[in-house]
């Protein structure tokens, strides 16, 4: 046979083998690290409003004036990082996810989702009711990365049942409402927005767009006369 055939030959078969090796490689690339990463676990536990005599009052007013009841402590018990954590529900209520710390101003932070969860760390939902009847058991869907995240599989969704009771939606008593006017009326007044009732419902309808009526104390103690 021409040597100049064999040699033709042989560089077909070496580029053959080397495409061969090359997508082994890539698979391996691939394959490895999601073999050997680590594993998410996290997990819900019912909680209780931690340092609720500083807390109740600003969370209130972040809820939209209203008060939560249903805390749920969510955990990563597993040896992996979680990524770009959410949790949702379309079960009669809403979920606020909470992060706490020496960190935050007020020691917590309300997010719409966590960047990152590492192994041992943790946040808060607030599971706030959009019912008048309460229910028995509340179903989330929680929804994270695993790593390596450039992977398509890395998306985790899941569907939970907390066995926890969530009280019906209710309105904010009188006490309850005096106490976050005058929260309002402070935050009002450092933005530079006023302090007197009327630039206080003007920051809280315009600015924060949220519905003042729910909160203004005076609308209970002077009611309007027909």
């Amino acid at each position: 046979m021409d040597s100049s055939v064999v040699a033709t030959w042989a560089g077909v078969v070496v580029a053959i083998i080397a495409a061969i090796v090359s997508a082994i490689l890539t698979g391996v690339t691939i394959w490895w690290p999601w073999h050997t990463r680590g594993r998410v676990a996290i997990n819900p536990r019912e909680g209780v409003l931690r340092h609720a005599d500083k807390r109740l009052v600003p969370l209130i007013a972040i809820c939209g004036f209203r008060r939560p009841t249903l805390f749920v402590d969510w955990r990563n018990d597993g040896d992996g990082t979680a990524h770009a954590i959410k949790l949702s529900s379309d079960d009669s209520c809403e979920v606020l996810m909470m992060l706490e710390g020496p960190q935050y101003e007020r020691g917590f932070e309300v997010v719409e989702d966590v960047a990152l969860l590492k192994p041992g760390e943790a946040f808060v939902a607030i599971i706030l009711p959009t019912s008048e009847t309460a229910r028995e058991s509340v179903r989330v869907t929680l929804e994270y990365l695993e790593e390596p995240t450039r992977l398509e599989k890395s998306h985790v969704s899941r569907r939970i049942l907390l066995p926890y009771r969530l009280p019906a939606r209710r309105l904010l008593d009188i006490r309850e409402k005096r106490a976050v006017w005058e929260y309002m009326r402070k935050w009002s007044d450092d933005l530079g927005y006023g302090s007197t009732d009327v630039e206080v419902h003007y920051f809280v309808d315009e600015v924060l767009l949220e519905h003042s009526e729910l909160a203004d104390p005076t609308l209970d103690e002077n009611p309007q006369q027909d």
